[in-house]
């Protein structure tokens, strides 16, 4: 029997554990580095204008809308165009009020084969950190360090260096290092020291660049030399210490920071050099001390500074505080700590538990402060600035710390509580709970990541910040200050008049705290704690006509359903593989190929401003939709039904009419249909020629083809029209706006001699298409700016530098002032314009020109159109009569048409000039970056760029190229590619210029060339966009190869190749913009600002033949689809709490709960869930009634709470919760199963019911004892408006236990119970009584368990896993084998194929390692020892599995079959899949593997092999190493690589890239299909 099996990752890490602030990407970006597990993510910060809209000026809209007919009648009917009058609005008091607001948007992401345990970000003497750009420091949790740049060349990171110290000489007895490695990073960029093993510390010093003052004693041979070794390694050697070896008292260290304005690396260690305990605080307190030390990195001498003693045990937490209050904070459990050289420490008690555990000498007891009842475990900070700190505690509460000065010492603590800030746009959202790291993003906002809730963007800001702009607009702009206290009143917005600590007196009102408001969040569905699946239901305004009572229309209708979160933020994640589109309508239409929507609007006459209706609006190509996003816009007016024969027109008013008489083509079929001329006239393609209509559907131009020519496909994108004809050429129209006409353009001669595959015409709105001149320009005017901006502060510097206090608390600004708070207030304010100016791609220079000049104000108007969301600005008033808003920016949009050539090359050509921007010659290699021919200019840091190689018959493998864009709240370039097998390719467009250097190349032969970049071309790259999903099928029939080949925005298949998918463009589909790929298994591709490109398939049961957007009155932003069932059916993509950012389409429920456990109902088709809520503890007698006359306590000496539990029933078409059982008080549920047991009450004697196990914790003192409830699920009467309330619970019977029940499940019929380690098997009889047939004694205590047939499979908190076999007649329960080695498991679950059964087992190791129970092997013993096949290191701790069958693939087609897979849920928030293979399958693929190991370029320098060996304190000697599971994360990547490589690759392991990916396919089938 085989036992292979392979291990994917389904839904990347959702628990966010670091973040760190850089310039990363560039000089001038503002970005947040995520790291989640083993992802990192790389977030670009932006803030956006947000102009509000009144309710008033909504209403004066709609009603605008409504007054449409009525305007008719000033006109006569005979006139062509119609004239409106604007309607002058007072000017609004708020018109010119805006809100900035801050905003996340993806720029990359990465997995990595290692776990981030820590990370920093240093600027280097590298090229980089010369450009003024951070480099990002990673630690893992296997004592490795990683620096990484960004690469511009390449779009990505590139790994700098990787430094390892995973020794044996440093581990000594850490078999299991319950301390991860963590990263500190020197303030002032001199040095990083990581601390790992506990007491080792290996010191990494960075080189530094030369200062103006100390270059001129050294030579310039030496400078040269200098800097070579600092382009070559910005770093030094690194080497490793020993604590102890500072000073003999240091050990068992807690944390450790660096602190600010120290001429050399200043670090302070927290350490216990004895530890204690809550139990020993008698006899030992206060055993932590704190030591600070000089490192001399060059000398290696490492003196200590100052040391204090007698901390708190407690102790949990350092971090530094700049000035003014330059020092240490020191975070223990119950007390806050500051701490500075030449002072003994001051702290505040937050709770009345402080007396009992220190005695700190400088401890302050204040009432208000203690009647807090603060914890400070787990605590994360932010500094706010000036004196002024923000905690974030585990338990969700906010609280402020303001340090209060006398003269530079601090004197004392004043700490507030903040109130919860909550996201209008959902009112059930609560702030982050176990805060797992913060960061401040920019002044006024700062980020908080989470492990148990959404991460958050918050912005922050004075009470009463409107009164200090106002007095701040008023006053005249005064010099730049140096001082800090000045400066801190410019960053965080205290008036000019008064400002003590951060009071602000306006008016005399003194005003104190801060408004917190969330801007942004990050989606985090974990910690996963259990997870199950169920049957999709739509609810009954959703459902298909002709279907039954909510169920689907398709197959693929299974939802997993993973219960997460913590407290308030508890919540169920609802997860789907395949979209679930919402049918409206349908009607019958046979021989539908091809659906067109077309918007448009009579002429208007006013010169510049667009109208429709009574309505004044601006310019806008999309054209879309009603008031949504404040935008004005049509509906669609026409609906083109293209047949193989013919075309059918219909009106799109409120019914769908079909038109008698028009000037439509209709006797033949329809290639392209859309609107020109800002939809004032109709194009509609045939394969004869082109016609041109009005808005009335009158013909007004006909342009036919010569003889023998013939239409195949075409593109329409305001105001162009390109054709693609049957001998491969193109032709090219322009509509003329003064005469309404279509002219031909000419075409130069080096187009008309292309041969031609694909081409489409692009609209680039984003600026991102710009030539190399405009982008040189802008980066040369930059680095001139900045050059300056930094030799005026290292000369201001070497000017100060003999009168500089050696002193840390120095009042005037030094260079170290200068590296933490800037040179001055306005420069400040130039390099936040500048950052938000970087934020954008570039497209003119003359913009950007005047950066050194430009303020806050400006600022308001140099954003690109991406980052201002105007609303409500269509209707003119006062204010905008003459500019039409204003504060709008207006959109310099380029149009561009792609080509792609049957060689295999890509162009890109400028309109209407068709000058050629942009070549690449291989395209059809599918390569990673596509860098334009004659600029390649490779980056030293980058790795290399190459062209394909040539390889045999490559150049027909691209049937359909697409240049469009897409997004949801932004829009940016990307091109998408499809192949004859139907796989989807996407690639990302950026800027990049590389300079007027000359490069040497290889050119397609292997030969070199110089290269020089032309500075008229397009300054553009496209990256690869990587995905691990793969659907494609079998390449067609040659018959069906050889046709045509449609692409571009609206394309239609002609006969010949009517079975073949095709790529067609959507706008504003509920929100999202993208492209949608019809066929077999339509696929949707799409992304948003925080998520890369999704490729997501949709449920259908039928082939989609057809699509196009539709927009009316009736069906707002949806789409019509016609299948090959002859059905037209007009379909809304659902929103309402659902986001397709995720890897899945997910929908994240607040349940306002910790839900523990979650279970699905079959037959009722309910979910019921296990919830707990903390309550506070109520001290009761050993009767058990409650104290009358309870004990006083101090003030502050709070209880603890105990949580409540209670099971709840679900509704899973509105998810809410429809029944609720309580439990007693004290008894907390373990476990939740849905069993089939025997039942007289059905005619095949098995019933469903929901069996809970229980067990009352009550203290060490009381006996455990336990219960197991049986619930029955009813149909009640339902209450009014309220019909999902049809389900209620029915407790039929409750079995007393002694001791907690922790595990259950149902085995043939009969309810197998644990308790403890003993194994019970109950008969339910007559639903009335459970009686005992059958036990077995097992070991320690039983975790988790579950049943197949006759065979149970436990887990055991150490004694690893048990194999029992039930018999029934006569009833026995027999161990059939065990593992002898100790194991610590979480979860185990049965992995199937055909016959053979393999066990799987999830440990608290973060490992899974497969059994199989092998009687016949002469090394199990007759199977009493079952065989460990393989293990598998995860990353995270699996806490649930659940198995599903598989679907594979069969002469009938996709069906159900014998192999059952399981889906794994860990701490991490990531679910992955475990599946079984075949053994042939298993071979390829592991050579493939190794390819993949040796061959791609890794992230960060890590091992993925050595990533997933098992690591185990406990089985070093026990584990297999064969293998046998197979790391799917990184074989998955072979479908991202180019072709040539693929085949490369398959060519020395002896197979096809074909066979590979028939192998991934038939592997990921089973969830491709749920």
């Amino acid at each position: 029997m085989s036992a292979y099996t392979i291990c994917k990752e389904l839904l990347p890490p959702q628990t966010v554990e670091h973040v760190e602030k850089a310039q990363f990407t560039s000089p001038y970006s503002n970005n947040l580095l995520v790291a989640r597990g083993t992802l990192l993510e790389i977030y670009d910060f932006v803030e956006r204008i947000v102009e509000p809209v009144s309710v008033e000026l909504s209403q004066e809209i709609d009603e605008a809308v409504d007054q449409e007919p009525t305007i008719k009648d000033r006109f006569d009917q005979d006139m062509e165009q119609e004239l409106v009058y604007p309607k002058i609005q007072p000017i609004a008091s708020d018109t010119l009020k805006t809100s900035r607001v801050g905003r996340l948007d993806l720029v990359a992401q990465y997995k990595l084969s290692g776990t981030v345990t820590s990370m920093g970000v240093v600027r280097t003497s590298s090229e980089r950190g010369k450009e003024g750009c951070h480099s990002l420091l990673l630690a893992f949790s296997d004592a490795k360090m990683s620096l990484l740049e960004w690469s511009p060349a390449t779009h990505s990171v590139t790994t700098v260096s990787i430094h390892y110290y995973e020794r044996d000489e440093f581990k000594n007895e850490f078999l299991s290092n319950s301390y991860p490695p963590e990263v500190h990073i020197d303030p002032q960029q001199r040095c990083a020291v990581l601390n790992f093993y506990s007491d080792k510390m290996a010191i990494l010093p960075f080189r530094q660049s030369e200062s103006i003052g100390d270059a001129v004693s050294v030579s310039k041979d030496r400078s040269k030399r200098l800097e070579d070794d600092q382009s070559r390694w910005p770093y030094a050697p690194s080497y490793v210490i020993d604590v102890s070896e500072i000073d003999s008292r240091i050990r068992n260290v807690i944390d450790m920071v660096f602190l600010h304005d120290y001429y050399e690396p200043t670090l302070a260690i927290l350490y216990q050099s004895n530890p204690t305990w809550t139990g020993k605080l008698n006899d030992t307190k206060d055993t932590v001390s704190l030591a600070v030390v000089s490192l001399d990195i060059s000398s290696r001498v490492y003196p200590i500074i100052y040391s204090l003693d007698n901390l708190p045990y407690d102790c949990t937490r350092l971090f530094a505080v700049p000035k003014p209050a330059a020092g240490l904070m020191v975070l223990s459990a119950n007390s806050l700590i500051y701490v500075a050289q030449g002072s003994p420490g001051i702290g505040i008690a937050v709770n009345g538990y402080a007396k009992l555990v220190t005695n700190f000498p400088g401890m302050i007891f204040d009432a208000k402060t203690i009647g807090m009842e603060l914890e400070l475990e787990g605590a994360q900070f932010v500094l706010l600035g000036g004196t002024r700190i923000c905690l974030f505690l585990r338990d969700g509460q906010w609280i402020t710390v303001e340090l209060q000065l006398d003269g530079s010492k601090v004197v004392g603590f004043n700490i507030e509580r903040v109130e919860e800030p909550t996201d209008k746009a959902d009112k059930n959202s609560h702030i982050a709970c176990i805060p797992s790291c913060a960061t401040p993003v920019k002044n006024g906002y700062f980020f908080l990541g989470s492990r148990a809730a959404d991460s958050l963007l918050v912005k922050w800001e004075w009470p009463n910040v409107q009164a200090q702009n106002k007095l701040r607009r008023t006053r005249p702009k005064l010099p730049s200050r140096s001082s800090t206290g000045d400066l801190a009143a410019d960053l965080y917005g205290s008036s000019l008049e008064d400002s003590v600590n951060g009071e602000v007196t306006v008016n005399g009102v003194v005003e104190s705290g801060f408004k917190f408001k969330v801007c942004d969040r990050l989606l985090n569905c974990g910690p996963v704690a259990d997870l199950t699946f169920g049957a999709l239901i739509q609810a009954p305004d959703e459902q298909t006509e002709g279907t039954n009572a909510g169920k689907l229309d398709n197959d693929d209708n299974i939802e997993i359903v993973a219960c997460s979160g913590y407290g308030k933020n508890g919540n169920v994640s609802v997860l789907r593989r395949n979209i679930h589109t919402a049918v409206n309508f349908s009607f019958n239409q046979e021989d539908c190929q091809a659906l067109f929507a077309i918007k448009c609007r009579k002429e208007q006459y006013f010169e510049g401003l667009e109208l429709e209706g009574n309505q004044v609006t601006r310019h806008s190509r999309s054209g879309m939709g009603d008031i949504q996003g404040g935008e004005l816009s049509s509906y669609d007016k026409f609906l083109v039904i293209s047949k193989s024969k013919s075309t059918m027109v219909f009106g799109a008013g409120e019914d769908l009419q079909e038109l008698g008489h028009s000037g439509f083509y209709v006797k033949g079929p329809t290639l392209a249909a859309g609107s020109v001329l800002n939809e004032t006239r109709i194009v509609q393609v045939h394969t004869s020629g082109i016609l041109l209509l009005s808005a009335d559907a009158k013909k007004k131009q006909v342009i036919g083809m010569e003889q023998g020519k013939r239409i195949t496909s075409a593109c329409i994108n305001s105001p162009y029209v390109i054709l693609l004809l049957n001998n491969k050429s193109i032709l090219a129209y322009e509509a003329d706006v003064k005469s309404k006409d279509l002219k031909s353009i000419a075409l130069p001669k080096d187009v008309q001699d292309l041969s031609i595959e694909a081409c489409s015409a692009f609209l680039d709105q984003s600026r991102t298409f710009a030539s190399v001149k405009d982008l040189d320009t802008i980066k040369a005017s930059r680095k001139g700016s900045r050059r300056k901006r930094k030799n005026s502060v290292q000369l201001d510097n070497f000017n100060k530098k003999a009168n500089r206090s050696p002193s840390p608390g120095g009042d005037d600004m030094d260079a170290i002032d200068m590296d933490l708070y800037g040179n001055n207030a306005d420069d400040i304010e130039e390099d936040k314009t500048m950052a938000e100016v970087n934020s954008r791609p570039i497209a003119t220079v003359e913009e950007d020109k005047d950066d050194d000049s430009m303020g806050e104000d400006d600022d308001l108007y140099i954003s690109a159109p991406p980052q201002v969301v105007a609303q409500s600005d269509e209707l003119i008033d006062e204010s905008n009569v003459s500019n039409l808003g204003g504060l709008g920016v207006d959109t310099k949009s380029t149009m561009w048409c792609q080509v792609y050539c049957t060689d295999g090359c890509l162009k890109i050509y400028s309109l209407p000039t068709f000058k050629e921007v942009f070549s690449f010659p291989r395209f059809d290699q599918l390569p990673s970056i596509l860098a334009d021919s004659t600029s390649v200019a490779p980056n030293p840091l980058a790795q290399p760029l190459e062209l394909p190689k040539l390889s045999d018959n490559s150049s027909n493998k691209i049937k359909s190229v697409i240049l469009t864009s897409i997004g949801k709240e932004v829009k940016f370039p990307y091109l998408v590619a499809q192949t004859i097998t139907n796989d989807i390719v996407v690639y990302n467009a950026y800027q990049y210029s590389a300079g007027n250097d000359v490069n040497s190349h290889n050119n397609a032969d292997g030969k070199p060339v110089n290269l020089v970049e032309d500075d008229s071309r397009l300054g553009i790259r496209f990256s690869r966009v990587e995905q691990d999903i793969v659907f494609s099928h079998a390449a067609q029939q040659k018959g069906q190869e050889d046709g045509i080949n449609g692409t571009s925005l609206d394309i239609n298949k002609t006969q010949e190749n009517s079975s073949e998918s095709r790529l067609v463009l959507f706008e504003n589909i509920s929100g999202y913009s993208g492209v949608f790929v019809t066929g077999k298994k339509p696929l949707w591709i799409l992304c948003s600002s925080k998520s890369p490109i999704r490729v997501h398939p949709m449920a259908t049961k039928t082939a989609i033949e057809a699509f196009t957007p539709f927009h009316n009155i009736n069906f707002h932003h949806s789409f019509m689809t016609a299948d090959d069932q002859n059905q037209v059916q007009m379909r809304q993509l659902p929103t309402d709490g659902i986001t397709y950012d995720t890897a899945w389409p997910m929908k994240k429920v607040l349940i306002n709960h910790t839900v523990h456990k979650v279970q699905y109902h079959a037959q009722m088709e309910v979910y019921a869930m296990l919830i707990s809520s903390p309550q506070p503890i109520q001290l009761k007698n050993e009767d058990g009634t409650p104290l009358e006359d309870p004990p006083k306590r101090d003030q502050g000496e709070y209880l603890p709470t105990i949580e409540e539990f209670s099971m709840i029933l679900v509704s899973p078409i509105t998810w809410e919760i429809v029944d609720t059982y309580a439990l007693d008080e004290a008894e907390q549920g373990f476990c939740l199963d849905c069993m089939n047991l025997e039942s007289q009450q059905t005619a095949n004697g098995r019933k469903d019911f929901m069996v809970v196990g229980t067990g009352y914790l009550k203290g060490e003192d009381t006996a455990m004892r336990g219960r197991i409830l049986i619930f029955d699920v009813i149909e009640v009467v339902p209450e009014i408006d309220n019909p999902q309330t049809n389900h209620k619970f029915k407790l039929v019977h409750t079995e007393e236990v002694k001791g907690a029940v922790s595990a259950l499940c149902a085995c043939s019929g009969h309810l197998v119970s644990t308790t403890g380690p003993k194994v019970f098997i109950y008969s339910f009889e007559d639903n009335e009584s459970l009686v005992g047939v059958a036990f077995i004694d097992v070991q320690t205590y039983v975790t988790s368990m579950v049943a197949i047939k006759n065979f149970i499979l436990l887990g055991d908190a150490q004694k690893s896993i048990w194999f029992l076999g039930y018999q029934v007649e006569p009833a026995k329960l027999v161990m059939l084998g065990k593992d002898y080695h100790d194991l610590g498991v979480n979860c185990v679950g049965f992995l199937a194929e055909e016959k053979s059964l393999q066990l799987l087992v999830g440990d608290t190791e973060e490992n899974i390692a497969v059994y199989q129970y092998a009687p016949y092997n002469l090394q199990s013993y007759s199977g009493l020892k079952l065989m460990r096949r393989g293990d598998f290191h995860m990353g995270s701790q699996i806490r649930c599995t659940t198995r599903i069958p598989a679907r594979q693939k069969t002469v009938d087609g996709i069906e159900y079959g014998k192999r059952h897979f399981n889906l794994c849920g860990s701490l991490n928030g990531s679910i992955s899949m475990v599946t079984p293979i075949s053994e042939k399958t298993y071979k390829r693929l592991l050579l493939l593997y190794g390819q993949l190991v040796n061959g791609l370029q890794h992230v960060a320098g890590l091992n993925p092999r050595a990533f997933r060996i098992m690591r185990s304190s406990k089985e070093k000697l026990a584990s297999n190493r064969s293998r046998v599971i197979l790391d799917g994360d990184l074989i998955f990547q072979f479908i991202n690589l180019p072709l040539n490589r693929q085949q490369e690759m398959t060519k020395q392991i002896g197979t096809t890239v074909e066979r590979i990916m028939e192998d991934l396919i038939d592997t990921a089938i089973g969830v491709n299909y749920l």
